[in-house]
């Protein structure tokens, strides 16, 4: 939902920014609930997981740890990933070009999703070829520029 005010838009939920997130498919693991974090613990695994190394094949998250690939929760950061994350140039595009019209913070749940869209962006400028690399390479800059934004007001 979008609610203008004249020349200004004050308000974006995560539905207009991550509209995958309000279509979760049915059965998934984040149905109802389409973020990892919910406290200062579960960042810190966030943190780890990243660090223990991630691979995207066919648009499939898998993290490279056994032991942090067979937690519950690493269940639902990879449904995220696959479900909820824009997976497509176009798509990431289209979510920072939504990004420019946000007056104000993004909530946590946004936030969170724009962490995750980056780091998936991050691993496309690496693994992409020719062409591809500098356009996956402007969204990294366009997004890193919202996150910093963000968290600078």
């Amino acid at each position: 939902m979008i609610l203008l005010i004249p020349k200004q838009i004050k308000f974006l939920s995560f539905s207009a920014l991550f509209p995958r997130a309000a279509r979760v498919k049915r059965g998934s693991v984040v149905l109802f609930n389409p973020y990892f974090q919910t406290s200062f613990k579960e960042v810190y695994l966030l943190y780890e997981i990243l660090l223990s190394g991630l691979e995207i094949k066919n648009n499939k998250l898998s993290v490279k740890d056994e032991e942090l690939a067979s937690l519950k929760k690493t269940e639902k950061l990879k449904a995220i990933f696959e479900e909820v994350l824009p997976r497509n140039l176009q798509d990431v595009q289209q979510l920072t070009s939504g990004l420019s019209y946000l007056n104000g913070t993004l909530n946590k749940d946004d936030f969170e999703r724009l962490i995750l869209t980056l780091v998936y962006t991050v691993y496309q400028v690496v693994h992409v070829k020719d062409h591809w690399k500098d356009a996956w390479a402007e969204a990294f800059v366009e997004l890193y520029n919202a996150i910093k934004q963000d968290i600078m007001l």
